[in-house]
């Protein structure tokens, strides 16, 4: 994330270059946006210090996504975050 960054301020995800705009969702007045962060690696670390055997622990991403509300509830945010890991 940038750094300062605030997940519940909208200037935060609105201000150019900070999150990545969905360009494929036209039919609303604000864009959903989201942030993929690497974490780090993922489990525990290998047994084997001497560096001769590869790191085998999964990579992992948190993803955060913001939407706002439309109609009948404009001030609604909808926040939503999740993880994921996969070896590379």
């Amino acid at each position: 994330m940038p750094a300062g960054f605030n997940i519940y301020n909208d200037n935060d995800w609105l201000a150019a270059g900070n999150a990545v705009e969905v360009n494929t969702v036209t039919s609303v007045t604000q864009r959903p946006r989201y942030i993929i962060e690497y974490v780090g690696r993922v489990g525990p670390p290998p047994n084997d210090y001497s560096g001769k055997k590869p790191d085998t622990r999964q990579y992992g991403f948190r993803i955060t996504a913001i939407g706002w509300g439309e109609g009948a509830a404009p001030n609604a945010r909808y926040l939503l975050q999740s993880s994921y890991r996969m070896p590379l």
